[in-house]
C-alpha cells in the first residue's frame, strides 16, 4: 500500500489503483485527502500464540522488542 502512495506522489499511477493481494483484489482510492481501501475481508492465515507470548503482548511492546 505504501508503494502505491509513493507511486501516486511521483505521478506514476492514477488516483485509483487495484492491487492483487493474497486475499483478493484491493482497490486504493487516493482522490480525496484521505485514502480509501476497498476489498473483501477474507482470512489469509491462522496464527496460534502461546499463552506466555500472549501475556507478553498484553503488557505492551517496548523498544527492545524491535
Amino acid at each position: 500500500m505504501r508503494s502505491s502512495c509513493l507511486a501516486k506522489r511521483l505521478g506514476l499511477i492514477d488516483d485509483v489503483v487495484t492491487l492483487k493481494m493474497p486475499g483478493g483484489k484491493l482497490t486504493i482510492d487516493m482522490q480525496n485527502p484521505s485514502i480509501i481501501m476497498t476489498g473483501p475481508a477474507v482470512r489469509t492465515f491462522d496464527l496460534v500464540v502461546s499463552p506466555e507470548y500472549a501475556h507478553y503482548l498484553s503488557l505492551g511492546l517496548d523498544e527492545s522488542f524491535a
